[in-house]
């Protein structure tokens, strides 16, 4: 890239010190639980020429891709450190963790990252994981932010994790969103004596 930035088995070396950026630090929690690939339009052999598009324009780009990979463009150069954090589109996906401890990684990386995140409204907010209950108030603080920055669709896809069956009960908070107009679950359980304000 052209302010020296490259990777090489997915492993970046940048040239400038990401010790005092969170954005980093976040992809240190990132690398603990996902191998980030770097979207394959960034590897040019002919320079940097996307870095030149105006920050709409990048968001834009970046929001159709899962936030693990979004995130690592801010490795690339001090001139995509913090587009992620404006991303109106969450996509967060691990198909497979393996381990409970790595499904632990995966959620503790979510933490971090909506904690950071900054734009509002959200349009997407998607998830798929491993789950299982001890991670229930983990994804409850994920739905509060996310209706909070007045989220339009949310993708529920949690998956059976090591030999059990397990379902997420939906938070109360969710059925008074007003700005929700699409709801996906997968392996949750809803209070059918309840509506969604948004969804009537």
């Amino acid at each position: 890239m052209a302010d020296g930035c490259h990777y090489d088995r997915w492993i970046f070396y940048c040239p400038y010190s990401p010790t005092s950026d969170v954005s980093f630090d976040l992809f240190s929690e990132l690398s603990r639980c996902s191998d980030p690939i770097p979207p394959t339009f960034l590897r040019s052999t002919y320079g940097d020429q996307i870095s030149k598009l105006s920050d709409s324009i990048l968001i834009k780009i970046l929001s159709y891709l899962p936030l693990t990979d979004v995130i690592a463009t801010a490795t690339l150069s001090k001139r995509w450190r913090f587009l992620w954090k404006l991303v109106p589109n969450l996509v967060f996906t691990r198909p497979d963790h393996y381990s409970e401890s790595k499904a632990s990684a995966f959620v503790s990386f979510m933490d971090k990252a909506l904690l950071l995140h900054d734009c509002s409204p959200i349009n997407k907010f998607s998830v798929g994981f491993d789950f299982i209950p001890k991670f229930g108030s983990a994804v409850d603080s994920w739905l509060q932010i996310a209706t909070g920055k007045n989220v339009k669709k949310i993708n529920l896809d949690f998956h059976q994790a090591w030999g059990g069956i397990f379902s997420y009960t939906l938070p109360q908070h969710l059925y008074a969103s007003s700005s929700l107009v699409k709801l996906t679950l997968r392996a949750c359980t809803i209070n059918r004596a309840r509506g969604f304000l948004g969804l009537r």
